[in-house]
């Protein structure tokens, strides 16, 4: 049987009471029979702490919105992967099909996403190679724009990408390390001089090599490109350290950010440098 509030209880000690009762398991009638005195007899007070938990509900619910992470609108969009640059060049096509198709002339979103990734598996290499390319350059142009990007916001940059801060011996400040010309890459890309391909993410296999045994190296790009052209290579690779001259022509996946320039091969499977010799 619930218990009627002491005439000489204090609200908070009613309170108290109510709350050992739910703690303790007490039935299920007994904490209804003891809030509802608990109201009668407390009533302004039990308004009170009723406003008193909204507020810290409300304030707490506030807290969890403010701290949940906005998107930067200045921060670049990833690229697109080469998949969704065919389903962007078939969607209306493939939908049209589908509403005609269907009964009631009514189709899902996930019809059509089915419908493209079906096609998308039924195409040879050589139909997918385009969207394959432009999944290439977007990667290119997503990579300089995040370079630009943390350039404008260095407090952006995440910490495995942070440059490490190094001192000589002396204790003076390190001189400056390698760092990509993009300015002189886009012009490239963007002019793109006869026997080249503009850059993809990637690297070429076969370091080109000096008289002196040593691969071949340079801090800039138009330096790279020179040198490209006078001798027999297959393109250029820019590394982390610097730009490299390369025998191959065929670029290769890579997870360190390595981008290549290729040289075009003739039909006899020459590049433009070997063709121009013969």
């Amino acid at each position: 049987m619930a218990t009627q509030t002491a005439p000489n209880t204090t609200f908070q000690d009613a309170l108290a009471a109510l709350q050992t009762g739910l703690i303790s398991g007490a039935p299920h009638g007994t904490i209804v029979s003891e809030l509802t005195d608990l109201i009668k007899t407390f009533p302004d007070e039990f308004k009170v702490e009723t406003a008193k938990e909204t507020a810290k509900e409300t304030a707490k619910e506030s807290s969890q919105k403010r701290s949940k992470k906005t998107r930067d609108p200045n921060l670049p969009k990833r690229p697109k992967n080469a998949f969704m640059f065919f389903t962007a060049s078939v969607r209306e096509e493939v939908k049209s099909e589908l509403i005609a198709a269907s009964p009631d002339g009514k189709i899902r979103v996930a019809d059509v996403s089915k419908a493209c990734g079906t096609r998308w598996k039924a195409m040879s290499d050589s139909d997918k190679q385009p969207f394959l390319d432009a999944n290439s350059a977007a990667k290119v142009d997503y990579e300089k724009a995040m370079e630009a990007y943390y350039a404008e916001n260095p407090d952006k940059i995440p910490a495995e990408k942070a440059p490490k801060k190094e001192k000589t011996a002396g204790g003076g400040a390190k001189k400056k390390g390698f760092q990509a010309d993009s300015d002189a890459e886009t012009a490239f890309d963007s002019e793109l001089p006869d026997g080249w391909k503009k850059g993809s993410i990637g690297y070429l296999s076969g370091a080109v090599k000096g008289e002196d045994g040593k691969p071949l190296k340079f801090k800039t790009f138009s330096e790279a490109v020179s040198a490209a052209d006078k001798l027999d290579c297959g393109g250029i690779t820019r590394t982390k350290m610097a730009y490299t001259l390369r025998k191959s022509s065929t670029v290769k996946d890579s997870t360190s950010g390595e981008v290549s320039w290729t040289r075009v091969k003739s039909e006899n499977g020459t590049t433009s440098s070997e063709s121009d010799s013969d």
